[in-house]
């Protein structure tokens, strides 16, 4: 067995991969993945221990994806509730990981539920999503994707063909 940090940094897949390998990414390392109508994005899993919530816009619809590191687990949300579309914010509370709303200062857990605040009780809808792929494997079905650091100045954000 290879330990998964080291697979996660390889270049090459383990197999031939049919019109190439996107290059953008090391061809091992673990992304998230949404795809909603024609857009795709991919959020690479090291940004995500560095940046735990980026907020995003994919296919005209507000997203947010939330990674808790202590946990190792992480999920893609909508970040719409009753019609109101959310900014959130890495927080935590009593050493516990959470996301704050800047809109209601409502503190969300990583599974998309409002823990304190206006929207206690609410939920943060999941579109269909992946979670820790490889890289060239996203990449494969979805040429176009973006890729979304959680840095707004990052130049690997725009789709690339390969």
């Amino acid at each position: 067995m290879i330990p998964l940090e080291r697979l996660a940094g390889r270049d090459e897949p383990w197999h031939l991969v049919r019109g190439g390998v996107d290059t953008r990414l090391p061809a091992m390392s673990f992304v998230f993945g949404v795809k909603i109508g024609d857009e795709s994005c991919a959020y690479p899993l090291d940004d995500l221990k560095k940046n735990p919530v980026i907020n995003d816009t994919v296919g005209g619809k507000p997203v947010v994806v939330l990674y808790d590191q202590s946990r190792e687990i992480g999920q893609i949300f909508s970040r719409s509730v009753d019609s109101q579309t959310l900014t959130l914010s890495a927080a935590t509370n009593n050493g516990e990981f959470i996301a704050q709303d800047t809109e209601t200062g409502s503190q969300w857990d990583i599974t998309g539920r409002a823990t304190s605040g206006a929207l206690q009780g609410k939920r943060l809808e999941s579109p269909a999503h992946y979670n820790q792929l490889f890289w060239f494997s996203w990449a494969a079905f979805n040429r176009d994707t973006r890729i979304n650091t959680g840095t707004a100045a990052d130049p690997n954000t725009a789709a690339a063909s390969v």
